[in-house]
């Protein structure tokens, strides 16, 4: 896997590591109210759904309300680390963590600033709900491609079984849904699908392009691992056009 160093952020001077010495530093400048863009912690718009319903959003910063006043909150999360920090600018404290692990800290942030094990805000789950579905939909397309590999019959559906397979984990990567799922398990997944393919390179010579018997579901195996191959390649591509580039030299 890519070192994840977000060179888009490159032209704020900004990336994707930092320090506990910084962190601190930055905390105690926004408690100080001397940080740059304070104006940014502020609330700006209310959130209507989600885990977070309820709560405001800054200019990336979450405000949430702790008895009667704002805790200003922000995460972040790579496939290797995450990072919190809270703060409470009314009772001039503030928390930060640090994990090496990709595991969401904001409960944990915020039970430490409250002191308690129920700081009264609620944090976002530890699961990321809208990648479970893509994760989903990997698991089984990879294992019934490596089964057609060794017991298919034709290569229109081994052909489609593969790339459905393919599409699938590709989606998968797209999603990144590291905070639940380690990569080991995208690395398992995609191991499975490159060892059927070398088992149906193998057997490619022998099979027929469509079965003596049963040919319509061996062609609509085949239509629609094409359509949803193209689909999570024209998908990877629109998701590539919102990556933020940075100029050359």
């Amino acid at each position: 896997m890519a070192p994840q160093t977000g060179t888009g952020y490159a032209p704020a001077g900004i990336g994707v590591t930092s320090t506990s010495t910084d962190l601190t530093k930055y905390a105690q400048a926004l408690l100080s109210g001397t940080a740059p863009g304070m104006a940014a912690l502020g609330p700006r718009i209310r959130i209507d759904s989600g885990a977070l319903a309820g709560q405001q959003m800054g200019l990336a910063w979450v405000v949430s309300d702790a008895d009667g006043h704002d805790v200003t909150w922000h995460n972040g999360m790579t496939a290797g680390m995450t990072s919190m920090l809270v703060v409470d600018r009314q009772a001039q404290a503030g928390v930060i963590v640090l994990g090496n692990r990709a595991r969401d800290l904001t409960g944990a942030g915020l039970i430490l600033l409250a002191g308690t094990d129920d700081p009264g805000i609620p944090a976002p789950p530890p699961v990321d709900g809208d990648t479970v579905a893509w994760v989903a939909v990997g698991i089984p397309l990879v294992l019934l491609f490596a089964f057609g590999a060794v017991r298919g019959r034709s290569r229109s559906r081994v052909l489609g079984q593969g790339l459905g397979a393919a599409g699938a984990v590709l989606l998968w990567g797209i999603a990144q849904p590291w905070d639940w799922a380690p990569p080991w398990t995208f690395g398992v997944a995609l191991g499975v699908g490159v060892a059927g393919g070398v088992i149906a390179a193998m057997r490619w010579h022998r099979l027929p392009w469509l079965p003596p018997r049963r040919r319509a579901p061996a062609i609509i195996a085949f239509v629609l691992g094409v359509a949803w191959f193209c689909l999570m390649v024209g998908f990877a591509v629109y998701v590539g056009t919102l990556i933020p580039r940075t100029p050359a030299g």
